[in-house]
């Protein structure tokens, strides 16, 4: 009985040496450190995969789109958030990446794996080529996902915000001290910053509603 060691053609899931991957030129001289770029590349892949049928992945590189790299360092939790539209011109398709990856030992246990999203431009997103019927591996609220689970690792000095845990919310609640009473100028201010740290992870701010929440208006989590 002669045994041979053959290798399975078929690829597993947690075989990333053996995973497709694309490209994504520049992105780790201009995030160096980033431990999971593969992830994201593999991502990308998948997505072209699930648009674009066969296609050669050496003939394939994903451009960052110029001034698209946003990059938010949570010094807390010792990792570094980004998030960049990349470009296909060969393939005329567009995505926008999402992820994070940790550099120290305070990340929580998942968070630097579990954010590693490819996504199709939403309607806030300029598109440079035309409409691809372009289809996602991830649900639809990915976008509102990551928001929900990055905010509340933003320092805001006068308040804080926090969401429900109900898969369709789409409400960022602003709390303040019930104690006093702000003026409503001073309370679109807190909105605002909020907004911009919504937009500073890569997502519309337009995606949400925002209201100001105080001790006669607590909402259930």
């Amino acid at each position: 009985i002669y045994l041979l060691n053959v290798k399975s053609d078929e690829i597993g899931q947690m075989e990333t040496d053996r995973q497709p991957t694309i490209s994504i030129q520049d992105l780790e001289a201009r995030l160096p450190g980033n431990k999971h770029q593969e992830t994201i590349e593999i991502a990308l892949a998948k997505t072209l995969e699930l648009n674009s049928g066969e296609f050669n992945t050496s003939d394939v590189v994903a451009n960052i789109r110029e001034g698209s790299l946003i990059t938010v360092e949570f010094k807390d939790i010792d990792g570094v958030y980004y998030s960049a539209v990349v470009d296909i011109p060969n393939l005329q398709q567009s995505y926008q990446i999402y992820s994070f990856y940790s550099v120290g030992d305070k990340t929580p246990e998942g968070l630097s794996y579990s954010t590693q999203y490819v996504l199709c431009l939403d309607d806030h997103s300029e598109k440079i080529y035309k409409d691809f019927n372009c289809r996602d591996l991830f649900p639809s609220n990915t976008r509102r996902t990551i928001v929900f689970d990055y905010l509340n690792y933003f320092q805001f000095n006068n308040f804080g915000v926090f969401t429900t845990k109900k898969e369709d919310s789409s409400t960022i609640y602003i709390d303040v001290d019930p104690t006093i009473n702000l003026p409503s100028s001073v309370e679109q201010s807190y909105i605002q910053e909020t907004k911009e740290a919504v937009r500073s992870l890569g997502v519309s701010p337009e995606l949400f509603e925002y209201k100001i929440n105080r001790q006669s208006n607590i909402v259930d989590l």
